[in-house]
């Protein structure tokens, strides 16, 4: 598995998640400029969600039982910060952050520090499982995981 796509992709969003908290801290925050980094920021999620379910995920999934508990665990973390991600963009539509921005600011700092937390976490544990496992695949031996088609 090439894990520097996914890698890449981390920092992408690292990276576009300190910018929108720059913005915040910035007085007076500008709006137009925090709602590009939002829609930047969500852009940056989705795109490393569909490398993942194409990359890694199916081969997770079928081998899910057989996983070792810190790989469950990082999975389960997954599937809780994409719903946390998900309600936190539907509760802070820019009318919200308007009328609130001290504590969206906080509750988004916040949520970046999870997210930050979770990615370091796969890189150091989940990744490098996937690679072991393609590495025992007699016909994955030394290849990337191949890319699976997904739906839009």
């Amino acid at each position: 598995m090439d894990s520097a796509i996914l890698i890449a992709g981390h920092r992408a969003i690292i990276d576009a998640a300190r910018a929108m908290l720059a913005t915040l801290a910035a007085a007076p925050v500008d709006m137009a400029m925090l709602a590009r980094h939002r829609m930047t920021l969500s852009l940056r999620v989705r795109d490393q969600l569909r490398h993942e379910d194409r990359m890694i995920m199916p081969r997770l999934n079928a081998e899910r039982a057989a996983l070792p508990p810190a790989v469950r665990d990082l999975l389960d973390r997954r599937t809780l910060m994409m719903r946390r991600y998900s309600e936190h963009v539907g509760q802070w539509n820019l009318q919200a952050v308007s009328a609130d921005l001290p504590t969206f600011h906080a509750e988004t700092a916040a949520l970046v520090a999870d997210v930050v937390a979770l990615l370091a976490a796969k890189e150091r544990t989940l990744f490098p499982h996937v690679q072991s496992l393609a590495d025992r695949s007699p016909t994955m031996a030394g290849q990337p995981v191949p890319p699976l088609p997904i739906a839009s």
